[in-house]
């Protein structure tokens, strides 16, 4: 009946006797239950009745008691007829909430005060070690504030599980300034610390708060106090963020522009690897030195090449940055872009003059022309080439940019590499040769690759000669295969030996593409299969008897059919 709501069947069944004190198998009170449902007149009624049960909590899941449901509903004349009866104030739920915890969470003043005023302990802390007045902060509670500062027992400086008092808290979110004003004129603590070491300051600065971060300074909050355990100041995470209005202020309010943290790295750092380029422009202007090093001797260029902030590292270079500045393991900004995979850097960079394009990284002699050959920059191993980038230097391992070219199957690069010179014989720490490494990887996909090295009468060992001797026979078996497969329709066997590195355009011995062969035995599927993936490039492609796919879909009336697929 209570939980339905049936007022008058209540009455009837507790004049009738009916136990008021029952509890269900989860310890819900009939208080519990009509305060969960929200029936306040039944719960009034019990109360006025004579429950006893004011303190049991519920069991199964929420270990909530009527108190916090009274609070959380804002239920006013139950909470007092609760106090009355003897109810807990401070009792706390399954997350540690105390009926005042619940009553800020839900925005009730005058429930708030009411249990502040029945000497509810303003200090209570929950599960996460949160009081009332972190609840205060975290919800925005602007009426509710001044309810708890006012209290003498109010502690200011409590401290969460994450360290934070209230006014760290207030300067992480998007608070009311009037709260951020009324814990200062309360005399909270402006250089508090939580348990990354970070203050007020730092945090208000990070999340973009213009307001606060001006309140915390003029307050007293010292501009280029430097916090957590890499020694960042308010400025180098505005200026990481991209708080440009924040940076501005910061500066106007006597913030170090030349700081430092434990990286010896600055602001200019910060904004130029995140390529906050209206920021890295104000640093600039405000006499931020543009080629200082950090302890890696890396320069703010260096930063904004090595996270890609092309926009960073155009203005930089406009403004004069040392375009040939080397790191402390001989990195040129040509070898960080092209290693981090920025290939629109390292172009801009070859067209804007760099001239360190045979300088070695320390640990593994790696060149900018080994990383083209092995990302397959073929625009940039050109650009290289043109500005005097040596053609077969070495890393620690012996390997000429041909070498790491094969190694990664690049046929155009290697194709353009020895074109251009390189040594086709040169050999690796482990004796290889280019042609030695296509061979030892073997398999379908490699063939052009080792045919180019024949073409360019590269040496061949005896061993190596075996290897391909066996691999060429090795492709006329699976080449036979291939044919076979589209001819018996076997769709599993064709798109495993094309990922095996048949091409589209392999012929038979007849000068068959595999399209020839899909139209010869009529087979659709497979011709729009082959079309899909390519093939209407073959289209034209005359066999030893003249005839070309096209002929041939014209001859099987299936032009019409496949040409939504071309």
């Amino acid at each position: 009946a209570i939980r339905n709501g049936s007022l008058l069947a209540v009455k009837l069944l507790i004049d009738k006797g009916a136990d008021i004190n029952a509890l269900s198998i989860a310890n819900q009170s009939l208080l519990y239950v009509s305060l969960f449902k929200g029936h306040e007149e039944i719960a009034q009624w019990l109360l006025d009745k004579g429950i006893k049960v004011v303190n049991v909590q519920e069991a199964l899941t929420t270990l909530t008691a009527p108190l916090h449901l009274a609070a959380e509903k804002d239920y006013i004349t139950v909470a007092k007829s609760l106090l009355d009866k003897g109810a807990d104030i401070n009792i706390k739920d399954i997350k540690g909430k105390t009926p005042l915890h619940s009553a800020i969470e839900n925005n009730h003043p005058v429930m708030a005060e009411l249990l502040i005023a029945e000497n509810a302990d303003v200090n209570a802390l929950d599960n996460d070690k949160q009081t009332p007045l972190h609840y205060a902060i975290k919800y925005n509670r602007v009426t509710i504030l001044p309810l708890l500062l006012k209290n003498q027992s109010i502690s200011l400086e409590a401290k969460d599980k994450c360290g934070n008092t209230p006014l760290n808290l207030a300067a992480q979110r998007d608070t009311s300034l009037d709260i951020i004003k009324q814990l200062l004129n309360s005399k909270a603590h402006i250089a508090t610390i939580d348990n990354d070491g970070v203050n007020p300051l730092f945090y208000a600065s990070a999340y973009g708060h213009t307001d606060t971060v001006r309140l915390l300074i003029d307050a007293g909050a010292k501009v280029n106090a430097q916090v957590t355990k890499n020694n960042f100041s308010p400025l180098h995470v505005a200026a990481q963020n991209g708080h440009i209005a924040i940076v501005e202020l910061l500066l106007s309010k006597g913030a170090r522009i030349g700081v430092q943290n434990n990286a010896k790295a600055t602001p200019l750092h910060s904004a130029a690897a995140n390529d906050h380029k209206s920021i890295v422009e104000l640093l600039v202007a405000k006499g931020a030195t543009i080629d200082v090093q950090n302890k890696d001797n890396c320069t703010p260029l260096y930063s904004a090449i090595r996270n890609g902030s092309l926009l960073a590292v155009k203005l930089l270079i406009d403004k004069g940055a040392d375009i040939n500045a080397l790191s402390i393991a001989n990195q040129s900004l040509l070898y960080v872009s092209l290693f981090k995979g920025h290939e629109e850097i390292v172009q801009w960079l070859l067209d804007k003059g760099i001239k360190v394009v045979n300088v070695q990284e320390t640990s593994t002699m790696l060149a900018p022309l080994h990383l083209a050959a092995q990302k397959n920059y073929i625009t940039a191993a050109k650009s290289l080439l043109d500005k005097g980038a040596a053609i077969n230097i070495k890393n620690i391992n012996g390997q000429t940019p041909l070498h790491l070219a094969i190694e990664n199957n690049h046929p155009v690069m290697a194709e353009l590499l020895i074109a251009e010179g390189a040594d086709i014989n040169a050999k690796d720490s482990n004796n290889c040769t280019p042609l030695d490494l296509a061979v030892k990887n073997g398999s379908i996909k490699r063939l052009p690759l080792i045919e180019l090295f024949l073409r360019n009468d590269a040496s061949v060992s005896s061993e190596t000669q075996e290897h391909i001797n066996v691999l060429k026979k090795l492709v006329i078996v699976k080449r036979q295969a291939l044919f076979k497969a589209i001819e018996l329709s076997n769709h599993e066997t064709v798109i495993k030996l094309l990922k095996e590195g048949f091409a589209l355009n392999t012929c038979d011995k007849d000068g068959n593409t595999l399209l020839h062969k899909a139209m010869q035995v009529g087979n659709l599927p497979m011709a729009k299969l082959f079309l899909s993936l390519g093939a209407a490039q073959y289209l034209n492609k005359s066999n030893v008897q003249g005839l070309t796919p096209i002929k041939l879909m014209i001859d099987k009336n299936a032009l019409i059919d496949l040409l939504c697929i071309m």
